[in-house]
């Protein structure tokens, strides 16, 4: 039980890492296109241009709260295991 708790917090910090490369890599496309030097985080899909943008967007929030999901999952099961 210790051990399958473990996998699952590792794979929920891991979701998180992997949500973290992907906005960071979304800005930073996002901030090109726009001719800015600033990163732009779109969580707003109705701020974004075109169909791409938008739908990166929606991806974005999607996975924003999953990652959510996923730090409290994780953190429980860390806590979870640490007790047993």
């Amino acid at each position: 039980m210790n051990a399958a708790l473990t996998i699952v917090s590792e794979l929920c910090f891991a979701w998180v890492i992997i949500y973290l490369v992907f906005s960071l890599r979304t800005a930073r496309w996002v901030s090109v296109r726009h001719g800015s030097r600033y990163f732009h985080l779109e969580f707003q899909p109705h701020r974004a241009r075109g169909r791409t943008e938008s739908k990166k967007a929606v991806l974005l929030k999607r996975m924003l709260w999953s990652a959510i999901l996923a730090v409290l999952l994780g953190l429980g099961a860390m806590v979870a295991s640490a007790l047993l």
